[in-house]
């Protein structure tokens, strides 16, 4: 028990001692106690009435750092590993950025969907810095992450550097003072997090894709890549095999419809994976399991 405590460790407090006011207007905000932080600051829901009784949804996760120094980064440790950035990516839950200048009393949110492309990089990344865009080249649209250079002391591994964009929300008291700007935001996270949301969805299904906020929280994009090789015959199976059940289901639409040639083509499709779908759903739609 010195006494003493580090000046940037107590203004990193405070950044989200603001945090919590501001995000305590949107909805519920906990804090996650210290001997539980792996990176994240608080749990939140957006709340979707302004009076009387209240319901909450759109959950996610927020990381908060001050104007001061606002950028995340994932550097290894001794230990040579992917540890420090793989937790990133098991969250199943959308992940935001809250930068905090308390000068102003105000917090600008920033979506962590562009890690994405890191993810689908692979293990040649070793170290990444993820960096929100505060006032500088706010209307230039966002790329995908970019490769900066080797990591030392780390043979074969990248550095990349991840553009977060300009910010999808900003925050502040006179936002929470107004009913039409707090909805306004909130309809703004909404739609970020549900696309976070479809993001952890592709990963779980195997399905090599995401989407990122592209310009100004706007207009988003989409990128994909081709997992598949011919040497990675189990890799292919196992992605049949998650999607089968979702083929079942368009098969079962396209009966009820009498759509017999795309009933035709997802027999194709799921001829495969057939042995992986239950037999109580297979005797629903016989038309692509005979």
């Amino acid at each position: 028990m010195s006494g003493t405590r580090l000046h940037n460790l107590r203004e990193g407090d405070r950044s989200e001692y603001y945090a919590q006011v501001l995000l305590s207007g949107l909805g519920l905000v906990t804090p996650i106690p210290r001997q539980e932080d792996i990176g994240f600051d608080f749990y939140c829901s957006l709340s979707h009435q302004e009076k009387g009784a209240l319901t909450f949804d759109s959950p996610f996760l927020i990381s908060v750092k001050s104007a001061s120094d606002p950028s995340i980064r994932c550097e290894p440790g001794q230990k040579k590993n992917h540890d420090h950035m793989s937790w990133l990516f098991l969250q199943d839950l959308p992940l935001f950025l809250a930068v905090i200048d308390k000068r102003r009393f105000e917090m600008k949110l920033f979506s962590l969907s562009g890690i994405w492309h890191v993810f689908y990089v692979g293990k040649i990344c070793g170290a990444m810095e993820l960096v929100p865009r505060l006032s500088v080249d706010a209307n230039s649209d966002v790329e995908l992450a970019a490769d900066t250079g080797p990591v030392e002391n780390w043979p074969g591994k990248r550095r990349y550097k991840v553009d977060l964009g300009p910010p999808i929300s900003t925050v502040d008291l006179d936002t929470l003072k107004s009913p039409a700007l707090r909805a306004s935001e909130k309809r703004k996270i909404s739609r970020a997090a549900d696309m976070a949301l479809r993001n952890c969805m592709y990963r779980l299904i195997s399905v090599p894709v995401y989407f990122w906020f592209v310009k100004n929280g706007e207009r988003n994009q989409i990128w994909g890549v081709n997992l598949f090789s011919p040497d990675r015959p189990k890799q292919r199976r196992q992605f049949e095999a998650q999607h089968a059940l979702i083929l079942t289901s368009l098969a079962k639409a396209c009966q009820v419809k009498g759509e017999i040639e795309h009933l035709q083509a997802i027999r194709l499709l799921i001829r495969n994976a057939k042995d992986t779908v239950p037999e109580g759903i297979r005797v629903s739609v016989p038309e692509i399991f005979q």
